[in-house]
């Protein structure tokens, strides 16, 4: 059984999943109608154009909110994410300071070997 204060967080990642699938089908129907003439023709129609995306989400919608399995997996994605420790601002700070001053330096390395490694390409090619 889903936790009550899981519900609501649940409910909403499966309406926005709905959405992707929805999203995904008309694009998919998009393409197969440019791709190929029998789907043009019926994308063409209202009714196919807007109506089967947008039974797809539902259906998903559906299946995902029936479906035990699928509510079960999500309430303990949820549990397991309330958990999660996070970082501090301090924290954040001093790593993202931390993962700059290191890309900047290897890119200084890198940059320095290219240069290096050029000059002496150049070199055994005159």
């Amino acid at each position: 059984m889903i936790k009550p204060e899981n519900l609501k967080i649940v409910t909403v990642s499966f309406v926005l999943i709905s959405f992707c699938i929805a999203f995904v089908a008309r694009v998919v129907f998009e393409i197969l109608s440019v791709a190929f003439g029998f789907f043009a023709n019926f994308y063409g129609m209202d009714i196919f154009r807007h109506g089967v995306p947008i039974s797809f989400g539902v259906g998903s919608f559906l299946f995902f909110q029936l479906s035990p399995s699928y509510k079960k997996l999500a309430d303990e994605v949820v549990t397991e994410v309330r958990k999660v420790v996070w970082v501090g601002k301090k924290e954040l700070y001093s790593m993202t300071l931390l993962v700059s001053v290191i890309l900047i330096v290897s890119g200084f390395v890198l940059g320095l070997f290219d240069l290096v490694a050029g000059t002496g390409v150049r070199f055994f090619m005159d």
